[in-house]
This record gives C-alpha cells, sequence and structure tokens, in this order.
C-alpha cells in the first residue's frame, strides 16, 4: 500500500503555481501557470463550464459515478530500465469500482497481447495488490521485484481518478474554484480532427491549476482537451479527448469520448479506444470476488 499512499499524499500538498499571462494564443500543450493574483470568477467562462457539464449527463443531472467496466483496444508507453521508451498494444478489459464506505478504489485489467494471445490479469482488491500471466497461478505482488508492477497499477488507478474527474465537470464546479477564460486558443486536433476550441483556466487553492478547452458539436459542448501544468510532485499532463458518444442505459447514462490520448512533459503515455458505445457500462453494480486473483 506503500506507493497507493505515497501518491494520494502527494495530490494532497500539490500547491499551484503562479505566472502572468499575456494575450498570446494558448497552444493545449504548453504549460502555463495560474496568474499570480487571483482573479474573480469571469461569469462567461463559468457558464461554459456548467453547460459542458450539463452535456455530460442526458440521463440523471445528478448521476454519480459508482463503478464502470470497459472493452478498450489501448496502447501503453512505458520507459525501461535503460531508459527506452516502449510502446505495447493490448486488447484491454478494465473493471473499477470508486472508493466507499472507508475502502479504496478497486482495480482489474485484462490484457491481451494480439499477436500471440497470452492474457495478463492483474488488480487491487482494496487489500493488496496481485498479478497472473498467462497460465501461471495467480500471485499477490508484495515483493521487492513487484515494484514496477505496483507502481503500473497505482498509476492506471491514479489515471482513472483523473478521467472521473473529466468525465463530470459538474463536481468541479465548487465555492471556493475560481473560473477565468483563457486567451484566443490554438485549434484541437484529436484523431486527425481539429476543433476550434474555447479555454477555461480552473483554479482553487492547494490545487495545481488546470486549463480545460471546450467544442461545440452535435448541439453539445464537448471537453476536448485537459491540461496541468508540472508541479514538484507531478509531470505536466496533457489529455485529449474525442469520439464523444452517449454510453450506458437510462439513468446511468453519460456522454463520453471513445477515445482518449495522453501525455506527460511531452511523452506519449496512454492511448485508448472503444470500438463501440456500447462496450463502456456504467453503474453496473461489480461485485467484490472479481477484484480477488482468479483461481
Amino acid at each position: 500500500m506503500t506507493s497507493r499512499l505515497r501518491i494520494l499524499s502527494s495530490a494532497l500538498v500539490a500547491a499551484a503555481a503562479a505566472a502572468a499571462q499575456d494575450s498570446r494564443p494558448v497552444e493545449p500543450g504548453r504549460a502555463e501557470s495560474a496568474p499570480a493574483t487571483r482573479a474573480a470568477t469571469d461569469p462567461a467562462a463559468l457558464a461554459l463550464f456548467r453547460k459542458a457539464a450539463a452535456d455530460q449527463t442526458p440521463g440523471d443531472p445528478a448521476f454519480v459515478l459508482r463503478d464502470f467496466q470497459a472493452d478498450l483496444v489501448a496502447t501503453l508507453y512505458e520507459t525501461d530500465a535503460q531508459g527506452v521508451r516502449k510502446s505495447n498494444t493490448v486488447n484491454l478489459s478494465e473493471f473499477w469500482r470508486a472508493a466507499r464506505d472507508g475502502a479504496p478504489a478497486r482495480l482489474r485489467r485484462d490484457m491481451t497481447n494480439p499477436a500471440d494471445g497470452k492474457t495478463t490479469v492483474e488488480g487491487f482488491n482494496g487489500a493488496f495488490y496481485w498479478e497472473k500471466v498467462g497460465k501461471a497461478p495467480a500471485r499477490e505482488l508484495s515483493g521487492r521485484g513487484d515494484r514496477e508492477a505496483v507502481r503500473r497499477i497505482d498509476d492506471e488507478l491514479a489515471r482513472i481518478d483523473e478521467l472521473a474527474k473529466l468525465f463530470l465537470l459538474r463536481n468541479l464546479v465548487v465555492d471556493d474554484a475560481r473560473f477565468e477564460a483563457l486567451p484566443a486558443c490554438d485549434p484541437v486536433v484529436v484523431k486527425g480532427r481539429a476543433f476550434e476550441v474555447r479555454g477555461v483556466r480552473r483554479s482553487r487553492p492547494g490545487e495545481p491549476a488546470e486549463d480545460f478547452f471546450f467544442a461545440d458539436d452535435d448541439g453539445a459542448t464537448l471537453l476536448v482537451a485537459w491540461r496541468r501544468p508540472a508541479t514538484p510532485e507531478r509531470p505536466e499532463t496533457r489529455v485529449h479527448l474525442g469520439v464523444h458518444r452517449v454510453a450506458g442505459r437510462g439513468p446511468a447514462r453519460l456522454r463520453v469520448p471513445l477515445f482518449v490520448e495522453s501525455w506527460e512533459n511531452g511523452a506519449p503515455r496512454f492511448e485508448a479506444a472503444a470500438r463501440d458505445a456500447k462496450d463502456l457500462k456504467f453503474n453496473v453494480d461489480l461485485e467484490d470476488r472479481l477484484f480477488d486473483p482468479p483461481r
């Protein structure tokens, strides 16, 4: 649990950087800090943010994400011990349940290599990390040599936390948050499509400033890019989101991107795509046993 606790601790102590703005176009890949003097919220910027938040929840406006399962094609980018960047594309089935009743979030990932059909399953069941590679028995990840695998699971839990935040912008509209319109923004390109965007900077005491880039498409205001400047605890992070569709059923419906790609300090980190909105399911009451190691 040490690695997971360290990530949570870093998130709590992160502080916003400060720098002056100018009138130059803002490019989503460039890290710029919050202004040194906090301005009052811009009503137009807040209205844009709220419009995008409302368009995310066509089912229940008060939707709360309890769990999800997703079938994806994902490319993971990592740096090995020799500093060499490597990519690995897999068919990924992912199951996640939010923290609740004092218990931490849970995760299971089934990753199949399309080249050889070999499947690796890994997860965190709320008590310990585990892994199952191919036909070998599942095992707990508790040794010194397992630190990299534990870090990988922790990274995915942190990434899901961020995506859950972006999928439900409503939760970011709180009393002490400030919203400011960014200067004219360069277009954002997602899967070869260029979006004309309007940018909003959200800042809040004790948190890094974040930039959100919105585009109007098919009658909805969509979040197509997000950027968090680097802090001493975290790298500069940028996420692009595209091919938005309404997924889920009944009240448990969200307008979400079927395609997500992310970078850290300018280097590709993660890319995932769902083939269809039916491959994303929300609030399906995933059971505890799903997150335990397979027998």
